[in-house]
């Protein structure tokens, strides 16, 4: 008994110690794809960790060449490349002249060139449809009719406006689209203006677009939320100033400030149409008190909405008409529960 008792001592401390018992096991635990019962959990669980760990360590070897930052300015050679690298260094820096007065010289030369082509045209047209004037056929036959025919001038003359009008119609369109575009926000043209003006990276007269602010449009799409007089004050909340001698550049994450922006703007929206219910549920009920409330909500309402959001004044109408739809039922409701109310 006293032996029994021995042995059964020593496999009880082999079962609590855990380095025992896990030199104990066999050795057939050679990896986690063994299957855990076939070695002890603890070995099974060092092998997983060790093999995860070198999962981990083959992704970052595989990953390091990959560029999740951009590259700093200084990196660039000086000139170009260094002038580049400062617009690309920012999403918000990014920006070009339109260049308004060409565009509109070179339209109005196209369009007085195609207006003489078209008097060209139709002068030709007259001579050509007057009875007995030997041309009427010109006026019958398509273009590829014109191939096997010695008399061109018709075909030659449609040519030529086919071509001008090409040329003006994508020369209009671009000048379209660039009207479209928002100006740049003074305090991007600013950063941009100072690091120019302070680096001097290209010879003079190259970088004399910057003077232009009226003409400069930015390369990125601006929401409407971020080009808000609420994100303008988010920038100057966030914004911090370069290192060393470009301390007078103001940076500032895009996406961190748009997204205060939008928080501030939900509370705001949630706000606006929160606290008049509350007003009118808690209030006592006075004609008076009801109309001051309505009145000061929907002007509260279509400022903020005009200041924060820089909608057209059809927006604005549009979102004022419903948010008074919505305090109306809300009134309306209130004097139902009020007239069923009993005493």
């Amino acid at each position: 008994m006293a032996a029994q008792r021995q042995v059964d001592t020593s496999q009880a401390a082999l079962s609590l110690d855990p380095d025992s018992a896990e030199s104990a096991a066999p050795d057939s635990c050679q990896s986690i794809r063994t299957t855990p019962w076939k070695c002890h959990p603890l070995k099974w669980y060092r092998l997983h960790k060790q093999e995860a760990e070198e999962e981990k360590q083959r992704l970052r070897n595989l990953y390091k060449d990959i560029q999740t930052e951009r590259a700093a300015v200084d990196n660039y050679a000086p000139g170009w490349p260094q002038y580049a690298a400062f617009l690309n260094s920012q999403d918000n820096f990014p920006m070009f002249r339109r260049f308004d007065m060409l565009h509109l010289e070179l339209l109005v030369d196209r369009q007085a060139e195609l207006q003489q082509l078209e008097k060209k045209l139709k002068v030709q047209n007259h001579s050509d449809a007057v009875p007995g004037s030997g041309h009427e056929w010109r006026l019958q036959m398509s273009e590829s009719d014109f191939l096997n025919c010695s008399d061109s001038t018709r075909r030659d003359l449609l040519k030529t406006i086919e071509q001008k009008v090409l040329v003006y119609d994508q020369l209009l369109f671009n000048a379209q689209n660039l009207w479209n575009q928002e100006t740049v926000p003074q305090q991007d043209l600013h950063s941009v203006f100072n690091w120019i003006s302070q680096e001097r990276p290209v010879a003079p007269g190259q970088f004399d677009w910057i003077y232009h602010a009226t003409d400069i449009v930015p390369l990125f799409r601006i929401d409407p939320v971020e080009h808000s007089i609420l994100t303008s004050f988010m920038k100057r909340l966030f914004r911090s100033d370069g290192k060393g001698k470009d301390s007078i550049i103001k940076q500032y994450s895009l996406s961190g400030v748009t997204i205060a922006a939008k928080l501030c703007f939900v509370l705001l929206a949630v706000s606006i149409l929160i606290i008049p219910v509350f007003i009118l549920m808690w209030v006592p009920e006075t004609k008076a008190g009801i109309s001051a409330t309505f009145l000061v909500s929907v002007l509260l309402f279509s400022t903020m909405m005009t200041l924060f959001t820089k909608s057209t004044i059809q927006i604005v109408l549009a979102g004022t008409a419903g948010y008074c739809a919505v305090l109306v039922t809300f009134i309306g409701n209130i004097h139902e529960r009020s007239a069923t109310v009993p005493g």
